[in-house]
């Protein structure tokens, strides 16, 4: 599906319970909003795909929850024209 072949008009992209997460905004090797940011620009079939940032809002929504406070610094990413928007999500 992400090789291109369906056009997509955003992606929500879970950025938690695995590495690539928020937890590691502060770590370019591991932050990887850069990856779905060339996807966006290389790969997709639509060029104005957008990309949303998905992070737990409480610590049961997933592993690599972490505080509005200490996840700001996420949604000052570099402005990018795949950047929609954050979304967060309680857990149950």
């Amino acid at each position: 599906m992400l090789n291109g072949a369906i056009s997509f008009d955003w992606i929500n992209i879970q950025f938690y319970n695995n590495w690539c997460g928020v937890v590691n905004f502060a770590n370019p090797n591991a932050w990887n909003f850069n990856v779905w940011d060339d996807w966006a620009h290389k790969t997709s079939k639509n060029p104005n795909v957008k990309v949303l940032i998905g992070v737990p809002a409480s610590q049961s929504a997933g592993g690599g929850y972490v505080s509005a406070r200490r996840s700001a610094p996420s949604s000052r990413t570099p402005r990018r024209s795949t950047l929609a928007s954050a979304v967060s999500w309680p857990g149950t």
